[in-house]
């Protein structure tokens, strides 16, 4: 049995270095330089990879920047010269403000939907009836229609 192991071990070896001798130098040293430019071009893709993040992020950070300005140039050209309406609509609330104290349940709760149809939040709402989050809450849900 060992006999035969190393024959055919042998006869392997052989095969091997025949095969090998049929290959010439230059072919050998090609195959080298496509490994090593194999190994290069590895390394500048993931070299172009890591700058393609970095310039998706630099992308991100510009376009929230320019979002942010566009949203201040918008909020500038929003604040306009008061109209009438707008006036009377803050004497309106002011007046609510102070008299909400003295105000049944009922009405509050129609200030409170009132509100809310227009699109103020609870905290909005909490701040114009001049009552406490807690007290909005119960009424809105007390007096569900």
């Amino acid at each position: 049995m060992f006999y035969i192991l190393i024959t055919i071990g042998l006869v392997f070896i052989g095969l091997g270095i025949y095969v090998d001798k049929d290959r010439k130098p230059q072919t050998i040293i090609e195959e080298i330089f496509k490994a090593e430019e194999s190994i290069e071009i590895k390394s500048l893709e993931e070299r172009i990879s890591i700058l393609e993040k970095r310039l998706d992020n630099h992308i991100n950070n510009i376009k929230k920047q320019e979002g942010l300005k566009v949203k201040k140039e918008g909020i500038k050209k929003e604040n306009k010269p008061p109209t009438f309406e707008t006036i009377a609509k803050q004497v309106l609330d002011e007046r609510l403000k102070k008299n909400t104290r003295s105000l049944k349940p009922e009405e509050k709760v129609k200030l409170i939907k009132e509100y809310e149809k227009e699109g103020f939040s609870i905290e909005d709402i909490c701040e114009l009836l001049d009552i406490n989050k807690g007290e909005v809450l119960l009424l809105k849900n007390l007096y569900k229609d």
